[in-house]
This record gives C-alpha cells, structure tokens and sequence, in this order.
C-alpha cells in the first residue's frame, strides 16, 4: 500500500542523539564568507541559528512494517510514521510529533471557546463513586465504566465523563443569576472499558476529549448557550480542516432533552446516518427509530426545510465518524446534586445546563483518515506537526551551508515557521536522499524543499508541497516570497 522498502535503516536511521559543539556560526569558519554575507542581508543571528530544529534529534521512529491488528489507514500511517505507539489493547502511548499536533488542535478549541466565554479548568481523573450514586450513573452505565477501589475499599471510577464532578464544584459555589452564565471546560484523557477497542486512538479505552458544561439561569438562556456553541464548533472543525455534518442524536447515558452529534462522512465510520436527499436535515440511525421516522415524514416542521417534507424514500444512509457531540441536560444534573441559581429574594430553583464534547485524539486519527494517500498523511497546515522539511542532496559543507542559510531565512522572514521547521541533517551513511524524501511524504509535511546541485550551481530550489503534489523549481527569492505569502495570507 505504501513505498515500504525504502526505508531500509533502522532505529539509528531515525534517532541518533548527538553532542553538538556550536561555534559562534554554525558555518563559520574560513570558506564561509559568502554564508556570512547571507546571514548579514537576512539579518539572522546566531542565537536563531542555534535554535534550528534538526532530524537528527527528532524522536520519530519511521518504521518499515504495517501494524497487523487493524486494516484502517489512519492506524496503519500513526503507527508507521511513529505517532503512536500501542502498550496495551486500546491503549497508546502519544508520541513526540503526535502531542505537537494534539497541541495545535487544543489550541484552536482554546481559541474559539475563549470567545465565547468560557472558562478552562482541570478535574480529576480518579473520581469517588458517591456523587454517581446519587444521579444513579453508578448502576446504569454497566461494564464500560473503569471501577476500582482504594486500600480503605472506598469506591472510585476512572473518569469517562464529569457531569457530576463540575456540578458539584459549582453548587459548592451557589453562583448568583449574576454570575451566570458558567461555560467551564477541561481537554484532557478519559477511560471508557470499550467491548472491542479498535482501530488504534480512533475507539480506544483511553482517549483524549474536550468537555464544556453550561449553567443557565432559564431553559431559554440554555439553549442561546447550545446555539452558541454549536456555532463554536464549526468554526472549530473548519479551522481544522475538517468537513462536517449535524445530525440529531440520541442522548444515552448522559440523559437530557436535546442532543446532537458532529460526524465526518467517511466509509469507515462506525455510526449509521440518514440524511433528507431534498434539505440538510440529518440524524443517527439509532435516534430515528420508528416513532421518530413517523414524526418526521408526518410533520414538516421536523424537517429543516418545511415547504418540503420528508418523506422516507428522499432519506440516504451513510456513515460518519463522530467528533463531537452536544447535549442540551435541563435540570437532570443541578436538580440532584443541589446547583441551584439563588435569586435576590429567598426563592432558587435548578439551574439549566449543557454539556458538550469534542473527542481530540480522534479528530487527529479522522484527519489522517481523510488526507492520507498512497504516499502517507497529508496535514492540513493548521494542525501538522510541522510545517516543513529541508532536505540537502549531499551532507557535504557546501550543501549544508546553503540549507542552514535558507532555514535561517525562512525562519526569519516568516514567524509562522519559527519553531516548525525541521532541517533534516542526516547524513547519507544514516540515510540516502530518497528514502528522507519518502520518510517525509510518510509524515506528511506540508511542504518540502529539496537543496540539490542547481541550488549551488544557479541558486534553485525544488518546492514540494505534499497537498497537491505540485513540484517546482525557483530562485532563492521565489521560494521565499511563495512561502511568505503562502503563510501571512491565512
């Protein structure tokens, strides 16, 4: 499936730690001249110079062979390109170049939540079983929930979900209506002891998710928070680079009024979706049961485009992959666990509350899903984890000279590169110039540049860029000016 082969070295091809004594230039020396002449029009520093990121000492095992336990794309590449790396059945470890793009995710979840109000905080994974006991989630939710007790046999779960937890901290609190609205969320793992765990992060006992939990002062107030957050989401997901569908759902375990799922339409997805070949209405399978279906087909306000009913035949099945999920609680969490709102007078009742779900760590797998090709992964540049490579043809002075000084550049000229840039340093004994060519299509860099024999001989480069698979050949200041406007333009 993929150009396995090529990679023939092993672990000393891809993590060889070096000493490295660094000079007041890393060029510097007699026959450096022109490099200095570079340095000064570019006006780097040595102190930039130091701070080159290198292949070299890069912890990312390329291996050669495709894990056995699974046929899915995204578990094959993550595990191949050295992202993750399996230490028990539905549980991974997150490599070096895995938690950068894990990072990159959070922040744009950070970033868009920010703007709408909400607050972040940190729960803990271990929670005691009492506050389950009294919403009844102790009993109904079976066997996924990890139970373990203490050397006292006090009684603790492994975190799946905190609906209890932060309802307890905020009733602890007895907030004012003035103080509300309350949007508090945490990314972090979570455990749930899956039947079948499959497919590496994808559907995994350990899992990384971002959870938001609302308070409101009214049901309406709640439902102008689910909008907004909504809203929040798909600005999430389109900053990503990931296409998504709404569709209704049902609330399960988790309880409440109103429920909605993300998916991203895939093959291999694991849900059931209908969706009206005639409006966008969408909706799970295991939410459209037979009175549902009814409902739908007999009111056209069921329908997001009322003129036009519809009707059972206009409905197509598809799979999705679910990232994310909305629920609308009511007073099913605040009711039980005492988080009332407290007015000026003596009067209180339950706050209205929402929770909300992004699953991190299987956004990235989906994204991995939907790119890669033949070749590798393909990252879309706001979560790759990094931007670019340079590969030198030869590891002569020369040739490493001319890269160091175009790093250094790029760095300089473009802020957005600063820090994702890596310049692969290996030299040929480690590994030859196509099998890094091929290692770097396998990590999917979004951009490639190659300092071959006419970079020294007339001062060009060849630019790759792995989206499209364009391959071009320009002058030192062509390359720059593309990749500058490509990186200040979005």
């Amino acid at each position: 499936m993929f150009r396995s082969g090529v990679l023939s070295a092993r672990f000393a091809t891809w993590f060889t730690p070096r000493l490295y004594t660094v000079p007041a230039c890393l060029c510097s020396g007699s026959s450096s001249t022109v490099c200095r002449s570079i340095h000064a029009l570019s006006g780097t520093t040595n102190q930039q110079q130091s701070h080159r990121i290198r292949r070299s000492q890069l912890f990312i095992p390329v291996g050669r062979d495709d894990p056995r336990e699974t046929t899915l794309r995204s578990h094959i590449l993550m595990t191949r390109a050295g992202l993750i790396h399996r230490s028990a059945t539905g549980v991974y470890s997150m490599l070096p170049a895995a938690t950068r793009v894990l990072s990159k995710v959070e922040r744009i979840i950070d970033k868009h939540l920010s703007v709408i109000g909400c607050n972040k905080l940190s729960m803990p994974l271990l929670l005691p079983s009492d506050l389950w006991k009294e919403t009844g989630r102790w009993d109904s939710v079976g066997p996924e929930l990890f139970r373990v007790n203490d050397r006292h046999d006090v009684e603790y779960c492994l975190a799946p979900t905190h609906e209890e937890a932060i309802t307890s901290i905020v009733s602890d609190f007895a907030p004012s209506k003035k103080t509300l609205p309350l949007r508090l969320y945490q990314t972090g793992k979570k455990y749930r002891d899956e039947a079948r765990p499959r497919y590496g992060i994808m559907r995994a006992r350990e899992f990384i998710m971002k959870d938001l939990y609302t308070f409101d002062e009214t049901k309406e107030l709640a439902l102008k928070t689910y909008d907004a957050v909504r809203s929040a989401y798909h600005k999430i997901f389109n900053e990503i680079g990931l296409d998504v569908v709404v569709a209704a759902a049902d609330s399960g375990n988790i309880g409440g009024q109103l429920s909605h799922e993300f998916h991203v339409l895939s093959d291999v997805g694991e849900d059931d979706l209908l969706s009206c070949s005639r409006c966008e209405y969408t909706a799970n399978v295991e939410w459209v049961a037979s009175d549902h279906l009814d409902n739908i087909t007999s009111n056209p306000s069921s329908c997001l485009n009322p003129p036009s009913p519809c009707d059972k035949e206009l409905l197509v099945q598809r799979k999705g992959i679910e990232v994310g999920h909305l629920f609308y609680l009511g007073s099913k969490y605040s009711q039980v666990l005492g988080a009332v709102v407290r007015g000026m007078g003596s009067e209180s009742h339950p706050m209205e509350m929402g929770c909300y779900g992004l699953g991190v760590s299987r956004i990235v797998a989906t994204v991995v899903e939907q790119y890669a090709d033949e070749k590798g992964m393909r990252w879309p540049k706001s979560i790759a984890p990094f931007q670019g490579v340079i590969v030198p043809l030869l590891d002569s002075v020369e040739f490493t000279e001319l890269a160091n000084s175009l790093y250094d550049e790029l760095i300089h000229r473009i802020p957005a590169l600063n820090d994702d840039l890596v310049l692969d340093d290996r030299d040929r004994k480690q590994m030859s110039l196509g099998a890094k060519l091929t290692e770097a299509d396998i990590l999917g860099y979004p951009f490639q540049v190659v300092v071959g024999k006419r970079a020294l001989s007339e001062g060009v480069f060849e630019l790759q860029h792995r989206f499209t698979g364009e391959k071009v050949f320009l002058r030192r200041d062509q390359l720059l000016d593309r990749l500058e406007a490509e990186y200040t333009t979005e």
